[in-house]
C-alpha cells in the first residue's frame, strides 16, 4: 500500500511540475514574441540597408559578406512559431503578421545572398571590379584566365533573375 501511494506521489508531483514547466514556456514565449516585434522592425531596417533603393532590385555599392550575414544569421533567430519555443499551436496566439514578415525577409536575404555572391564571381571574371552595379555604362574588359565556360556558369545562374538587375 505504502509503495502504491509513494509511486502514486511521485506521478502526481511529475504531472505538476510538467504543467508549471509548461505555463513558464508560455509565459515566456508570450513575452518573447511582443519583443520579436520590435526585432522585426530593426531587421526590416537592416535588410533595407542590404539594397541601394526601395525597389531592393541593385545591392548596396558598400555591402560587405559580413553585413549580409549578420543579417541572414539574426533573422534566423527571429522567433515567430509555437515550434520554435517548443509548444503546440494551440498554447499561445501567434502573430501571423509576423510569420509573414519573416517569410519575407528571409526571401529577400537570400535573395541579397545570391546575388552578392553572383557579383562577386562576376567581379572575378573582369580585370577590374564592378563599383556600381547600377551604372548602365559598363565597359570592363573580360579577364585573360576566364573561360567561356566560367561566363556560362554565370549566365546560367544570372538567368534565374528576371529584373533590372540581370539586364545590368
Amino acid at each position: 500500500m505504502i509503495i502504491v501511494i509513494s509511486i502514486g506521489i511521485c506521478i502526481l508531483g511529475y504531472k505538476v511540475s510538467a504543467d508549471k514547466q509548461k505555463r513558464q514556456k508560455i509565459e515566456y514565449a508570450e513575452i518573447t514574441l511582443k519583443s520579436e516585434k520590435q526585432k522585426k522592425d530593426k531587421l526590416t531596417t537592416a535588410v533595407d540597408g542590404l539594397f541601394k533603393d526601395k525597389q531592393q532590385v541593385f545591392l548596396a555599392d558598400d555591402l560587405k559578406e559580413e553585413t549580409v550575414s549578420q543579417v541572414a544569421s539574426t533573422l534566423l533567430t527571429l522567433k515567430t512559431t509555437a515550434e520554435d519555443f517548443g509548444l503546440e499551436e494551440a498554447d499561445i496566439d501567434v502573430d501571423e503578421t509576423l510569420i509573414k514578415k519573416k517569410e519575407e525577409l528571409t526571401q529577400k536575404v537570400t535573395d541579397a545572398q545570391r546575388k552578392y555572391r553572383l557579383q562577386v564571381r562576376i567581379n572575378g571574371l573582369f580585370t577590374e571590379s564592378i563599383n556600381s552595379w547600377n551604372s548602365e555604362n559598363l565597359t570592363h574588359s573580360i579577364e585573360e584566365t576566364t573561360t567561356i565556360g566560367e561566363i556560362n556558369k554565370v549566365r546560367e545562374e544570372v538567368g534565374l533573375y528576371n529584373d533590372e538587375w540581370r539586364k545590368r
